[in-house]
């Protein structure tokens, strides 16, 4: 869906980059961001190093963080593990495919990621852009996995992973002081996990009120392998304020609309999707009380799994007269 708003010449700014370990800061990088501009997105990227005794076989560059975590002087405005922040990075776009090496020590790796401030893909995206100078403090906080479970998989290292991750801003600086942009606010967070055997079983997760639902996304792994995995969930149901906008869906069925129209197919992933329409996307209000996903597990499900729900949302489009 095509932005109702014309977009002058964007400006792509790179900042200082920082580096970190598991040894260093508790395993946090911390990247103070520029407060200058109407910012659309932030581009984080990030360059990996690690010697191994014994090479790895398998990657997964969700892996290598812990939580990704933007927070300033408003709040928190995104926050996850990775799984949850790279995949929602490369729902609504295509992404770029990670450069890795494993053949040799050190094993190394290069990827990025992207911190949606604009409902991309959206026609009324530019409301949630950020005006960073709007706020006196910015920051980005990515807290590295242990060095044994990061995104090099069944391995032997030798010495912790060497990280360095820097920061892109993608920017309209002339569009800064336009009272007209920038007044809604685009969130991203972790909601719950739940856990689960292998038997047909109920669960719920409470959603975030105060705002318009765009995506929920929903994570399932095996555990006896700590990796994504299928054939966890079986249905879902999603009712607010008295309208059933989800009624026993299957996570497969869900998998299959992903791919049909994001064109992303992901194992141990499922998104319900509210399309690109702010006018579609449900409103969670305070007098409705706790509204839930609910979902059920399926009876031939792994020994022992889990399950993460993260969900994205925008506050401030209700002022605005988006019903």
């Amino acid at each position: 869906m095509d932005s109702i708003f014309r977009k002058p010449p964007m400006t792509r700014r790179t900042g200082v980059a920082r580096s970190g370990s598991t040894a260093i800061d508790g395993g946090q990088i911390k990247i103070d961001l520029p407060l200058d501009f109407l910012v659309a997105e932030h581009r984080v990227f990030v360059e990996v190093s690690q010697a191994f005794s014994v090479l790895p076989t398998l990657t997964d560059v969700r892996r290598m963080f812990s939580k990704v975590e933007l927070t300033s002087n408003q709040g928190t405005h995104y926050t996850g593990d990775f799984y949850q922040v790279y995949d929602a990075s490369r729902f609504t776009e295509r992404s770029t495919t990670p450069v890795i090496a494993v053949g040799a020590s050190p094993c190394t790796a290069k990827f990025n990621f992207e911190i949606h401030h604009i409902n991309d893909a959206s026609k009324l995206d530019l409301l949630t852009a950020l005006k960073t100078n709007k706020l006196s403090s910015l920051q980005l906080v990515l807290t590295l996995n242990a060095d044994n479970a990061n995104l090099f998989l069944n391995g032997t290292n030798s010495a912790a992973a060497e990280v360095r991750a820097y920061v892109q801003g993608r920017e309209y600086p002339t569009l800064t002081n336009d009272p007209n942009l920038g007044i809604a606010q685009h969130l991203f967070a972790h909601l719950a996990e739940r856990k689960g055997v292998a038997a047909a079983d109920s669960f719920d997760v409470n959603l975030k009120a105060g705002g318009k639902i765009r995506h929920l996304f929903v994570h399932t792994f095996d555990m006896a392998t700590g990796l994504p995995a299928d054939g966890v969930l079986d249905k879902f149901n999603l009712s607010i304020g008295g309208v059933e906008r989800i009624k026993n869906e299957s996570f497969a069925d869900l998998q299959q609309d992903n791919e049909a129209i994001r064109g992303l197919k992901v194992a141990g992933l499922s998104v319900i999707d509210f399309g690109d329409d702010p006018s579609q996307w449900p409103e969670i209000t305070g007098d409705m009380g706790e509204v839930k996903l609910e979902f059920t597990s399926l009876a031939t499900a792994p020994a022992s799994w889990k399950a993460r729900v993260a969900q994205d949302w925008t506050v401030g489009l209700d002022r605005l007269g988006v019903q």
